[in-house]
């Protein structure tokens, strides 16, 4: 039910160290839900049914173009690898979506909050997942972004620190 699509960016200096031989993946795993509900502004996820990408905009149900009212769609990221064992990859969240004008519901339960969009990106709170809900039909979505940040491995930062020379924090952000 959900699709999982994976990302690599490779031959790039993630870890700051002079050379393009980093390499980092990634997997976005997003589901989709029916019958979502809205109470005091809290949406609880529906019933999850297939989800869908027409190659431009992610949407609930096969075939389908465009959103129904009270469906929703959640993103998150899983199984992040970077290939330099001394360094650690950490997403830190979704933080943009364009979407149709209209009313939505972003997060969920007492973190749920409402707003109305014109057709543009949305910015948001850094959220490491994200539930968007429609409370109208026929809207859509595109573009999600976020971001990663690079940094040495606790191990690692130790070692810098008892050989002495300080700490060379190294940190990359990284926009998906």
């Amino acid at each position: 039910m959900n699709l999982v699509y994976s990302y690599e960016l490779t031959n790039l200096d993630l870890d700051g160290e002079g050379d393009s031989a980093d390499t980092m993946s990634w997997d976005v795993v997003f589901s989709a839900f029916e019958t979502s509900t809205v109470a005091s502004e809290q949406v609880t996820p529906g019933t999850q049914v297939m989800a869908a990408y027409d190659g431009t905009e992610f949407n609930v149900g096969a075939g389908s173009t465009t959103w129904a009212a009270n469906e929703s769609i959640q993103f998150s990221v899983d199984n992040i690898v970077l290939s330099d064992a001394n360094y650690e990859a950490t997403f830190d969240g979704f933080t943009k979506l364009w979407l149709t004008a209209g009313t939505y519901y972003l997060g969920t339960g007492a973190d749920t909050t409402e707003f109305t969009t014109a057709q543009e990106t949305y910015t948001f709170s850094s959220a490491q997942d994200v539930l968007v809900l429609t409370a109208q039909a026929s809207e859509r979505n595109r573009n999600l972004s976020g971001t990663f940040t690079v940094i040495p491995e606790p191990a690692t930062l130790g070692l810098v620190v008892a050989f002495g020379g300080g700490i060379i924090f190294v940190r990359r952000r990284l926009s998906m």
